[in-house]
């Protein structure tokens, strides 16, 4: 057996880890190590300060060998930090093949990313020091700025707070690795995906600097104009789109039933009959200047790398935990907004760059905050001699969920290259093709009527419950097989978790998913769901529990399926379950297994692929390769792996020197 090496760093910077990523801040000039704690196997850590001790000879003995494995609670920046800031310092470099990553672990079997979260989720012994960390925060950033333009740091002016940040980094170690002993190694597909991920999330996408700049300075016009409209309609109170409380304030003191400015809830409030005329259009003013997306231009300029522009972090393996599908980190390009068909964005963008002001690019586009908006995706561009190559699987989870569930008749409108929306609509009467591409996007997973009215709201289509219940009823009347899955899957987990069954897997109807409770006692107490591929999604603590929903404590008690999991606050708690719910697990589950898959059979020698955003794959081939390549892409993600026979595929691709949806 390979021995481990198990280790943490901390660092000090100028720059921001949050506000850049680990790829640009081990880059930082100011960005230095103040100590590195390391254990081998089972040894005590040592602790090691580089600018007070030569490197430890057993550590160089340890990374000499290359049967030694580095292990790391989130291993990216381990390895960003060992092989730009240790080199300073003698550290021989280390390809990311000798990294582990002991949180991607945990993610897999069903623990949160969170150290110290996981750690209780096991039961660690071994706990991350809470006074130590806030420690930490404080001397991750200088001390003080001097009166000659200088910094003054903690560790070079107090010692003694380095030692015990020294020991705080020690512990960290310690409850890495107790976390890291209750769990099961990474199966081997899954660490190949994994350092496909870290390849991929090192190559990043380069960035046009000037559009971003452009989009930047249209955006300040824009929000400089309607400041100045804030202030007129408020008489001065609010002059700013960014000062959301004055306005929350303003309206309220106008008599607005109104408690909160979030983007959620605006939409909702301007619905509202009772509303002034006055005070709908200072809503909107307000809700045009508050675009997060266009926040997101700053962000793009603070994660592109200072040498070759290249924008890296984008995705994090494993990142929704249990589905294990991709999510957005950094600059979050997965929560772009998708441009609306009619809009050009090559046209908008050359107008942007032409320096149009916001007059006229409203004029021939729209509200500007909205046009930059649209943008965002164009504002990577493929490097020279190279073409983005961008392969998107096609519906996706309405195919999955329909397969899962025997469901033929929506695979065979798949399978004939139809129109699976107009045939949603025309199941519930109706000719609307968007309606029925609501129905289909929300109704697989047991939605009910009242929340359909505002997921089709979301659409533009406008309807009362009355009218809701008879599409969502009828949609399910239309798709009993799928219907049928969500009761099956729900039966099924109250007879496994209530009658302990660990010993076979109780299969489904449509024999695609498969539960029983856990044998391996590191997994004590979990719930497992099997997938297609083989990959079991993993509910900790799961139970059958008795709760009351009558607030008194004295309604009639209902019994609901619970796991230990994160809530929407980002709690370790436990978290209610149920049929449909469990299905949409395993749809989401299913898609991103197909696309790892995918990605698996598509890495090779020319190192081309770059990231995925949701059930898109993203390569920068040369433009000598481009459409070869395209075509394999587009054969690989549209032919379903041996697990998933039967299931009907399509993709959709394209190449473009910028990126585009």
């Amino acid at each position: 057996m390979a021995l481990k090496l198990s280790g943490d760093f901390e660092t000090a910077s100028l720059g921001s880890l949050p506000q850049m990523g680990a790829h640009k801040y081990a880059r930082q000039p100011s960005t230095r190590i103040l100590c590195f704690a390391y254990a081998i196997d089972e040894d005590d850590p040592y602790v090691w300060f580089p600018e007070r001790q030569p490197v430890p000879k057993s550590l160089l003995r340890a990374v000499r060998d290359p049967a030694v494995e580095f292990h790391a609670w989130n291993a990216q920046f381990e390895f960003n930090i060992w092989n730009q800031c240790g080199q300073f310092w003698g550290l021989p470099p280390l390809p990311i093949e000798r990294f582990h990553c002991s949180m991607a672990r945990g993610l897999y079997w069903g623990v949160p990313a969170r150290l110290e979260q996981a750690a209780a989720a096991l039961g660690s012994e071994q706990r991350k020091d809470s006074e130590g960390h806030e420690l930490m925060m404080r001397m991750t950033r200088p001390r003080s700025t001097r009166a000659d333009g200088s910094y003054a740091w903690w560790d070079r002016d107090e010692p003694d707070r380095l030692i015990r940040l020294g020991e705080y980094c020690a512990q960290d170690v310690r409850t890495e690795r107790a976390v890291a002993r209750r769990l099961k190694p990474l199966p081997t597909e899954e660490r190949r995906l994994w350092l496909l991920d870290q390849r991929m999330n090192n190559r990043g996408l380069q960035l046009d600097f000037v559009a971003v700049r452009s989009m930047q300075i249209l955006v300040d016009r824009e929000a400089e104009g309607l400041g100045q409209q804030l202030r007129a309609m408020t008489g001065g109170v609010v002059t700013k789109t960014t000062q959301t409380a004055r306005l929350l304030k303003y309206l309220q003191d106008q008599g607005v039933a109104i408690d909160s400015l979030d983007k959620r809830m605006l939409p909702l409030v301007l619905k509202e009959e009772d509303l002034a005329e006055h005070q709908r259009v200072l809503l909107e003013v307000y809700r045009e200047g508050a675009k997060s997306s266009t926040a997101k231009l700053k962000r793009m300029i603070a994660y592109a790398d200072d040498d070759d522009g290249r924008v890296r972090n984008l995705v994090q393996y494993g990142g929704a935990m249990r589905t294990l599908r991709w999510a957005g980190r950094g600059v979050q390009i997965q929560n772009y907004p998708r441009p609306t068909k009619k809009f050009d964005v090559k046209e908008a963008l050359e107008a942007i760059l032409d320096d149009a002001d916001t007059n006229q690019i409203e004029d021939a586009y729209g509200a500007p905050m909205e046009v930059v908006s649209q943008c965002l995706r164009g504002a990577y561009v493929a490097a020279e001699g190279h073409a983005l190559a961008v392969c998107d699987y096609s519906a996706i989870e309405a195919r999955v969920v329909a397969w899962l569930a025997g469901q033929e008749d929506v695979l065979d409108v798949f399978r004939r290259k139809q129109d699976i929306y107009v045939k949603a609509a025309r199941d519930v009467g109706s000719a609307n093709r968007m309606l029925g591409k609501v129905l289909v996007l929300a109704c697989g997973f047991g939605m009910g009527p009242k929340r359909f009215v505002d997921t089709a709201a979301t659409y533009g289509i406008t309807l009362d419950e009355e009218t809701a219940k008879k599409f969502v009823y009828g949609w399910r009347d239309a798709n009993p097989a799928t219907r049928a899955l969500w009761r099956d899957v729900d039966d099924i987990v109250r007879l496994v978790i209530n009658e302990g069954v660990s010993s076979q897997w109780v299969w489904t109807r449509s024999k695609r998913l498969a539960f029983r409770m856990a044998r391996d006692p590191k997994l004590a107490g979990a719930l497992l769901m099997k997938l297609p591929s083989g990959r079991p999604i993993i509910y900790r603590g799961a139970g059958v529990d008795e709760i009351i929903n009558d607030p008194d404590g004295v309604g009639d008690p209902e019994w609901v399926i619970r796991y230990d999991g994160l809530d929407v606050s980002k709690k370790w708690q436990r978290i209610r379950t149920w049929g449909g719910k469990l299905v949409e697990n395993a749809t989401q589950a299913t898609a991103r297994d197909l696309l790892a898959d995918a990605l698996l059979r598509l890495d090779d020698t020319t190192d081309d692929l770059l990231t995925t955003v949701h059930d898109e794959v993203i390569a920068e081939p040369k433009l000598s390769r481009a459409r070869d390549r395209l075509a394999e892409m587009q054969a690989v993600m549209g032919s379903a792996p041996s697990w998933a026979s039967g299931l009907p595929l399509a993709t959709e691709g394209s190449l473009m020197t910028r990126y585009a949806k």
